[in-house]
């Protein structure tokens, strides 16, 4: 009885050894089973990640992604991404038809992807595609190979303005061979930064910083034109860029034989430069004394023009004279409404001589330079405008001053009209160039 009582005891642990072991096993069966629901969910993502005929949002990231995923995806993603840019291209004919894509409702990630779809810019009946291994879009580097090629520098660097707008940020093509273009993000010039007197040059004007280069600007006195107009509303930035020319005239004076400073502002602005060098810096304000200086100017060009003569000299390379005046339209406006009054004469004779300083002062080494808030008649004369023939323009919000100045307006560096403060173009008038740049701020001029 004993003995039968024992294997009834043993039999049920073996039953419920074998509850358990039916449970374990259960239990392995669902977990295999839910691993592969998984990963047929996995694949199932990862496919439909990699479908970007379907929704070219999902290019989003892919160098990055490529990084961290799997083998199969890495060798995956560049072949539809591929044939995605082949589908788009009208000169080929794939099987599947690929709706239109709404490229400004694109994904900013997803946009570099497809910057030759974008800009219709293809090389060899295919587009150029961002190289995935080489391409870093997050941290500003982007390169594009065109498999057909050959690529076109110019036909890039034409579009640099539609890449600038769709990617957002200041892109520059740095590095063109005959089958790769590689762009690169700049980093923003702050919106002001300060004036350091050791971004000067001797012999040269400073000029602020090439926002297309972060290089600072320096034109030497010698290739400079007769005459340079600093045009500008209020508020632009113009009278801050006035100072910083004169920093550079002044910590080259061993350049200059003579500074003439007229202030439109009754001396208020520059008559702090008066102390600075007696004798050769002058600051005016009075208008029979600027009346009187063009006088003498005429008659110094003349001498040194027959001194040149003698000399067979064409233009003078030092010895220069700086002739700065302020806010131009105080001095251009008629002192009376008597027709008769003398100091009408006087005021007439007046221009005349600048539009010749303006038009003839160059190889005598006369250098003048002009502020106005506008470029129209009633603040410059178009005579000495006219041979004012650099111009640094800030922001001129009025189609009218702008097209004045600078033609037509498309193909700018940037638009006058919407300028931020401090910022200009430079214009060269003997070479044509134009450059967009950034004046530094100065305190309290010196």
């Amino acid at each position: 009885m004993t003995g039968s009582m024992q294997q009834r005891h043993h039999a049920r642990a073996l039953l419920r050894e074998c509850d358990r072991l039916h449970n374990e096993v259960a239990g392995i069966k669902q977990l295999i089973q839910n691993a592969d629901i998984l990963r047929r969910a996995h694949d199932t993502a990862r496919f439909e990640r990699l479908l970007f005929t379907l929704d070219a949002n999902r290019l989003a990231g892919l160098v990055e992604l490529l990084r961290t995923t799997d083998h199969e995806s890495a060798r995956l993603a560049p072949i539809r991404y591929h044939h995605l840019l082949q589908a788009l291209h009208p000169a080929t004919t794939l099987g599947k038809v690929i709706q239109h894509i709404d490229y400004a409702a694109l994904r900013p990630d997803a946009r570099p992807y497809l910057l030759g779809p974008f800009l219709n810019l293809s090389f060899g009946n295919a587009f150029p595609r961002l190289c995935l291994q080489r391409s870093n879009p997050a941290s500003g580097r982007l390169v594009y190979i065109s498999p057909n090629g050959p690529s076109e520098e110019d036909a890039w660097r034409a579009h640099l303005p539609a890449i600038r707008d769709w990617l957002g940020g200041d892109w520059e093509l740095i590095r063109h061979t005959v089958s790769v273009a590689e762009l690169e993000q700049r980093t923003p010039l702050p919106a002001a930064f300060p004036f350091n007197s050791r971004s000067l040059a001797p012999g040269h004007l400073y000029a602020g910083v090439d926002v297309k280069t972060r290089q600072h600007v320096h034109i030497p006195f010698a290739d400079l034109p007769s005459g340079t107009l600093l045009a500008g509303a209020t508020g632009t930035g113009k009278s801050n860029a006035l100072h910083i020319l004169l920093q550079s005239i002044l910590a080259n004076l061993r350049f200059f034989s003579s500074v003439y400073l007229v202030d439109g502002k009754d001396g208020v602005t520059l008559q702090r430069y008066a102390r600075i060098a007696p004798g050769k810096v002058h600051v005016l304000w009075a208008e029979p004394h600027l009346w009187k200086l063009t006088t003498h100017l005429v008659e110094f060009m003349r001498a040194r023009n027959a001194d040149q003569r003698a000399r067979n000299i064409d233009n003078a390379t030092g010895n220069f004279v700086a002739l700065i005046i302020d806010e131009m339209s105080t001095f251009t406006a008629k002192p009376s409404g008597d027709a008769k009054h003398p100091d009408n004469k006087l005021h007439a004779r007046f221009l005349d001589e600048l539009a010749m300083v303006a038009r003839r002062g160059r190889s005598t080494g006369i250098r003048l330079f002009v502020t106005a808030q506008e470029p129209v008649a009633e603040q410059i004369p178009p005579t000495i405008r006219a041979n004012c023939l650099n111009t640094i323009s800030f922001k001129l919000p009025i189609d009218a001053h702008a097209t004045a100045l600078f033609g037509q307006l498309e193909g700018l560096p940037a638009d006058p009209r919407h300028l931020q403060r401090g910022r200009a173009l430079l214009k060269n008038g003997v070479t044509g160039e134009i450059r967009h740049v950034q004046f530094p701020v100065m305190g309290t001029p010196r």
